[in-house]
């Protein structure tokens, strides 16, 4: 289940712990530019200007990511955990492979 909860959010996100904390890190600055724009954002700077862009563009942009990253997200981690809550009350195989037959269709789709 969970590297199956993996191998979709991997159709979203780029692989890698370090990737992760870039992308954790960018929602951060992001958050903090927008609410103030003389916060110190060593990441979006970069990258606004390896973009040829706006620093404030660019924080928008991230935040836009970030929402829709929460809904597939939440929607992955949604599954998984209600596989895991069905896998731990399974008391028979055909109930197991129900629990483990997680249909991702819908978040693929997005």
């Amino acid at each position: 289940m969970d590297r199956a909860a993996e191998m979709v959010r991997l159709r979203f996100v780029s692989d890698g712990a370090a990737q992760m904390l870039t992308y954790t890190t960018k929602a951060a600055e992001a958050r903090a530019y927008i609410a103030d724009n003389s916060s110190a954002v060593p990441f979006l700077s970069a990258e606004a200007s390896a973009r040829d862009m706006t620093v404030a563009a660019l924080a928008h942009e991230v935040m836009a990511m970030v929402e829709q990253w929460t809904m597939i997200g939440s929607r992955i981690e949604g599954r998984r955990m209600g596989a895991k809550a069905a896998l731990g009350t399974a008391s028979n195989l055909a109930e197991i492979a129900v629990a483990i037959g997680i249909d991702w269709s819908d978040v693929t789709a997005a």
